[in-house]
């Protein structure tokens, strides 16, 4: 990611805090709401930065690694309405329990489409 910056809004400022737990190599993610430190990215024009180790990586590594479909995704905020404004909420243990379940059921046709709008 290029930044920790979830909204930059004047008066709603928001970021995501990474939380790192070196032992069981893990991140987690709080969301703040105060203007953000100056934090750098993990992704830049060279490579990709680990937030646990520290180590880098090229992108065409990180990119074939995503192709091949051993890369993963991590809840790193929620962002919800709320009375004609926006929410940002951190992801908790429930979230990423939600996130992780499939549904027992799909539909077995395709979606309507309405061509006139």
């Amino acid at each position: 990611m290029n930044s920790f910056t979830i909204s930059a809004r004047k008066g709603r400022t928001a970021w995501a805090e990474p939380v790192v737990d070196q032992a069981a190599r893990t991140v987690q993610f709080v969301v703040r709401h105060t203007a953000p430190p100056s934090l750098e990215g993990t992704v830049g024009r060279n490579g990709v930065r680990c937030l646990v180790c520290g180590h880098t990586s090229p992108l065409q590594y990180v990119r074939s690694e995503g192709q091949a479909g051993r890369l993963g995704e991590q809840l790193m905020a929620i962002i919800a309405a709320y009375q004609e404004d926006r929410v940002f909420l951190s992801p908790d243990h429930r979230t990423v329990i939600a996130g992780d379940l499939q549904p027992s059921w799909r539909p077995d046709s395709d979606m309507a489409r309405n061509r006139g709008i």
